[in-house]
């Protein structure tokens, strides 16, 4: 007969305690009922005769066989049940499943301390699972954060690869944060040469060794490194002009744009050489020519002719008005003027006739009127010549001629 086995039961589970603990008290029983029966053979069999003596001892083996029952069952329920319902809960735990209770924490035993210890390791469990759902959570935040942070790089760098003037940037140390393609082409570098990090005299002396930076390093870092903003201009060893503007951050730091202007300033050479070729011309015309902004009638241009002829230096007529410079006289007789040109919309020309002067006294002179347009057809500006005929007339010995004798108005 086998007392204890480790087979599983039908649920496939090992046997339990209480199992084997029944099992051993039925056999215990058993040996002690078999040695009673033999004692009490033996001496019936010696007396040879029928006593009391078998009967109490078959009723002493009874109740050591009922008092094993009784202990094995009460150890079943109070110490082997409670321990398989605290197991089936650890496994549940041990499983995932944090929210299952643990039985018999109230219990003051060393099974409620086991039952305790379990239900403490369950809430453990239960606030890890709630930590790494919030790290995932807080990971998945960061990653999309990453790719958004990603993006808007990428978008900074298209649209500042895409802007027609270089710019740099610097941090509070002065060392390279970014520059565009459009800075690497201005100074001919490359890409692997201008790593962010690079001090900004790092940067200089790779634009010198390949001749786009011909100035003093230590000054220009001194001039960025002023703290205002501060515009500048690079002349290259190649003919290009860069104008460089230098604008600090109010968090530390400089922006840099760097722009060819060698086109604009070619441009504004030839204008300036233009227009200093047209006022030298404008300034050796015989005839007095002036120039009136057609809003207010104040003189916006001079020549030296009508310097001479009016007896004035042209700073005294520029920004003023003819009422301001002429006497009333003449003044009213040139507003007249400027009016009929205005109202005819086409130039107006005036015979001889005498004006008064602010420095050359009284003069005779011809005079035409023309309006210079703008682009919708509004006169912007009146232009007028006027020749002084004032030694011819007095050759001549004419009698005096007198103010706005008469005018006419040509289309």
């Amino acid at each position: 007969m086998t007392i204890l086995s480790d087979k599983p039961d039908p649920a496939g589970r090992p046997q339990a305690i209480g199992d084997r603990l029944l099992r051993l008290a039925a056999a215990v029983t058993a040996v002690v009922t078999l040695i009673a029966l033999v004692a009490i053979a033996t001496v019936s069999h010696q007396a040879g005769e029928d006593t009391g003596v078998p009967w109490m001892l078959a009723g002493l083996a009874v109740a050591a066989l009922g008092l094993v029952l009784v202990t094995a069952l009460v150890v079943r329920r109070s110490v082997v049940e409670p321990l398989g319902d605290i197991t089936s809960a650890t496994l549940a735990v041990a499983a995932g499943d944090t929210r299952t209770a643990i039985p018999h924490t109230a219990r003051g035993d060393e099974i409620g301390a086991l039952a305790g210890a379990i239900d403490e390791l369950e809430h453990t469990l239960r606030d890890n699972q709630l930590l790494d759902a919030h790290w995932i959570a807080v990971a998945e935040q960061r990653a999309e954060m990453i790719d958004g942070l990603r993006l808007w790089s990428q978008q900074l760098d298209t649209a500042l690869n895409n802007m027609a003037h270089g710019v740099l940037g610097l941090d509070a140390s002065m060392r390279l944060v970014l520059c565009n393609d459009r800075y690497l082409a201005l100074y001919r570098l490359t890409r692997d040469s201008v790593a962010p990090g690079l001090p900004i005299d790092g940067l200089l002396r790779q634009q010198a060794r390949v001749g786009t930076f011909p100035g003093d390093a230590d000054a220009f870092v001194r001039w960025m490194a002023a703290g205002r903003e501060a515009v500048g201009e690079l002349e290259l060893a190649d003919g290009r002009i860069i104008r460089v503007t230098n604008r600090p951050l109010p968090v530390g730091g400089w922006v840099s744009t760097h722009e060819d202007i060698t086109e604009q300033r070619r441009a504004w050479d030839g204008l300036a050489r233009g227009q200093g070729f047209l006022a030298a011309v404008v300034d050796t015309m015989p005839e007095a020519l002036t120039v009136k902004n057609a809003g207010d009638l104040r003189y916006v241009l001079v020549n030296r002719a009508a310097e001479t002829l009016y007896g004035v230096r042209r700073s005294a007529m520029l920004g003023r008005t003819a009422r301001e410079v002429f006497p009333e006289d003449t003044a009213d007789l040139i507003e007249a003027h400027d009016r009929a040109l205005l109202a005819a919309r086409g130039s107006v020309a005036v015979d001889e006739h005498a004006i008064a002067t602010p420095g050359s006294g009284p003069r005779i002179v011809t005079a035409r009127h023309i309006p210079i347009n703008g682009s919708g057809g509004e006169p912007m500006f009146v232009l007028s010549l006027t020749e002084d005929r004032t030694s011819r007339v007095r050759q001549e010995s004419r009698p005096e001629i007198r103010p706005l004798r008469r005018f006419s108005a040509a289309g």
